[in-house]
């Protein structure tokens, strides 16, 4: 047994916090080795809160998600819930689905976002994978993950009445913190080189203690709700709402209205960012975005240049 399931098994055998001192005692280990489990668990997507002159307590955040109740509101979708997963996108990629199929975690231990960056996934947030099959273009990617994005934000709009802005490509913000992330990934058909199927992954920090976060996380990232309070939406039916938007949107992908509200929602247009492409990073003034969901911009020299998601990262100065 690793010293990480020794504390967590302590830690869900207690009725009250436990001391550092308690737990390395119990284990017969250093209290910095009980320090690295709990922080380590954290990650995991434990939920474990330090408690004042007290010391550990493991939150019970109870699930979010059913999945008969989501059956019964999406029910041409084949729907599997999980408690834990390295990630609902990884796992569809391995399935490789021929039907449309939804699986949700209740946490995440490997949770991806766009350009191999890791998505912190602990308990009390929603994370879902959905698999559609598809036979749209490979250029189509980046216009579907446009889709989602503005698929999550009007159905967190319409059912969570929780405002939030676009920030290209595929994140969401409450204020200026990251509430959502969305990662679009494709299985190509070898015989018509197209995406056959597409899995677009959702994750939203809908009802978390930010401040049991990770350090590095606690002044990017937010919640919907507070979660000191009794969650006051069904998450069920706000993933209802984000399947049916998307489903709606992608039916409408020729004539890419869509980019008219995510352009709307954008946070990044007429706003001077820092462009990192590689190892170099430039600023540049944001235009606007093309019907491709290319980000236009203007750089130093008033060269103007249109990029894909796949270049480029983008960070908002100041």
């Amino acid at each position: 047994m690793s010293r990480k399931t020794e504390v967590l098994a302590r830690l869900q055998q207690a009725l009250n916090p436990l001391s550092g001192e308690r737990i390395a005692s119990d284990l017969s280990i250093s209290r910095a080795a009980v320090w690295k489990a709990i922080e380590g668990l954290r990650k995991d997507g434990y939920l474990i809160e330090g408690v004042p002159n007290q010391g550990y307590r493991l939150s019970s955040v109870q699930p979010l998600l059913n999945q008969s109740k989501l059956f019964s509101l999406l029910p041409s979708y084949r729907i599997e819930g999980v408690d834990a997963i390295d990630s609902t996108n990884s796992e569809l990629k391995r399935r490789n689905p021929k039907t449309k199929t939804l699986l949700f975690a209740n946490t995440q231990s490997g949770g991806r976002g766009r350009l191999g960056r890791s998505f912190f996934s602990p308990r009390g947030g929603v994370y879902f994978s959905l698999a559609l099959p598809l036979n749209v273009s490979i250029d189509s990617a980046l216009l579907v993950t446009s889709i989602a994005a503005v698929a999550t934000a009007e159905a967190l709009s319409e059912i969570a009445h929780v405002e939030t802005s676009i920030k290209w490509v595929n994140d969401l913000y409450l204020g200026d913190k990251k509430l959502c992330g969305i990662l679009t990934e494709g299985i190509i058909s070898m015989e018509t080189k197209t995406l056959a199927t597409v899995i677009i992954g959702i994750g939203i920090n809908l009802h978390l203690p930010i401040d049991r976060f990770p350090a590095e996380l606690q002044a990017i990232a937010t919640s919907a709700f507070d979660s000191e309070r009794p969650l006051s939406i069904d998450p069920n039916r706000l993933v209802q709402g984000i399947v049916t938007n998307i489903e709606r949107l992608i039916e409408d992908l020729p004539d890419r209205s869509f980019l008219e509200i995510y352009r709307r929602r954008s946070n990044l247009i007429g706003k001077t960012v820092q462009v990192h492409e590689g190892v170099h990073s430039h600023p540049a003034r944001v235009l606007g975005i093309d019907d491709d969901a290319h980000l236009l911009i203007a750089d130093e020299t008033g060269r103007t240049r249109s990029l894909s998601s796949g270049e480029v990262s983008i960070r908002l100065e100041g």
